[in-house]
């Protein structure tokens, strides 16, 4: 009766995850549209307000460009938050060879200035460690999770270690997400391990810490999504993670990771000059629609723009096009199929795709994926990528 339970239970956290990791997703496709809008035309304000200067003077423009600077910050932050959104909400993350020592030092210098008085971080990494396979932006966000929690758990100063060993075995001991399965047998993993001596949690706590928008933390403090975005990364990359906590006497919180094989092929991709095409582009959002028309104008291209993928295909057999960049998401013919339909007649057209997720691996030198939000900088670099 108790496994019975225990299951039920695993059952029920498994589809309320499900439910909020879809709420979760919506409300981040539509935050990162209006991220991309507010980051580009911030880009043309910026380069309107510079071309002011000769005529009313360097003090006025510096004002304005320091006044759109603190949107660009809440833009920001508004974009990291879209980026926690999409990473619960469980998007198909592109995976790569990631070296821990680098990726660790980086987040450990992002976050030194803002950890805590008396709290001290230490890294326990072996020089031979091997590199890891995930995505890059997935685990700097979890383990930048993990210090935080960490730090707020040291209230009057104290210790933070984070280690990594080689290892094909789960920590062991302690609470672990869900059932806990053997790992592949045929894989080396990396245990990477957050320790601190801070104040521990409570076994009803430990039990919770996974659940969407549970936490203990006071006020505005606390989002509910610090931990089950720590999970949904890593279950993205066949991981595993193990949590042993000590009302106390502290926290250990391990992520299991796959070490990188040593087949990887690095991709060497053209870059042209890409100036002057003939762009079908296909978005449902008209603001985005609208801005992408004038990035693409502004750098000399010419925009055959329209909203949904039959329009598209129309556009494409009676004027042509040199490129097809579209949405991924779009009503009605979803942004794979639109390429497949287009390609039926022109197998080589130059694709560039938009995703709010993180992008898929199914990328070559004629189709490339551009998350959002994006600036007028990356959307010209990567259309010049673009096989010509």
């Amino acid at each position: 009766m108790q496994e019975r339970a225990r299951l039920s239970e695993q059952l029920a956290q498994a589809q309320r995850l499900d439910l909020a990791g879809r709420l979760a997703g919506g409300v981040a496709h539509d935050l990162k549209n209006l991220i991309t809008v507010l980051s580009s035309y911030l880009d043309l304000a910026s380069g309107s307000v510079q071309d002011l200067a000769p005529r009313v003077g360097d003090g006025p423009v510096e004002t304005i460009l320091d006044d759109l600077d603190q949107i660009r910050q809440a833009v920001d932050r508004t974009e990291a938050l879209a980026r926690k959104l999409m990473e619960f909400a469980g998007g198909d993350g592109a995976t790569e060879p990631v070296d821990l020592h680098r990726a660790v030092a980086s987040v450990h210098a992002r976050l030194a200035p803002a950890l805590a008085e008396g709290v001290t971080v230490e890294l326990d990494l072996p020089d031979d460690l091997p590199a890891v396979r995930v995505d890059t932006d997935g685990l700097e966000q979890a383990l930048e999770q993990l210090l935080r929690n960490s730090n707020d758990a040291l209230p009057e100063g104290g210790t933070i270690v984070v280690r990594a060993r080689v290892t094909d075995t789960a920590a062991p001991g302690g609470f672990t997400s869900g059932p806990r399965p053997p790992l592949d047998a045929g894989r080396r993993h990396v245990r990477l391990a957050v320790l601190d001596d801070g104040t521990g949690m409570e076994d009803e706590t430990l039990t919770r810490a996974f659940e969407p928008l549970f936490s203990t933390k006071p006020g505005a403090r606390g989002s509910g999504l610090g931990l089950p975005t720590v999970l949904s990364f890593v279950q993205q990359i066949d991981g595993m993670i193990d949590v042993h906590s000590v009302p106390g006497e502290g926290t250990t919180i391990a992520l299991a990771l796959p070490v990188a094989t040593d087949d990887v092929d690095v991709d060497e991709r053209p870059v042209g000059d890409g100036a002057g095409r003939l762009v079908v582009l296909v978005d449902p959002n008209e603001r985005a629609r609208r801005l992408v028309t004038e990035m693409l104008a502004t750098a000399g291209h010419r925009v055959l723009a329209c909203a949904d993928g039959e329009t598209g295909l129309r556009l494409l057999e009676q004027q042509g096009g040199d490129v097809l960049v579209a949405e991924l998401a779009l009503p009605g013919l979803p942004g794979w199929r639109l390429v497949e339909r287009a390609r039926a007649s022109r197998p080589r057209l130059p694709v560039l795709l938009f995703t709010s997720g993180q992008a898929p691996t199914r990328t070559t030198a004629d189709v490339r994926m551009l998350v959002k939000p994006f600036s007028s900088e990356r959307l010209l670099q990567t259309l010049d990528e673009l096989a010509p």
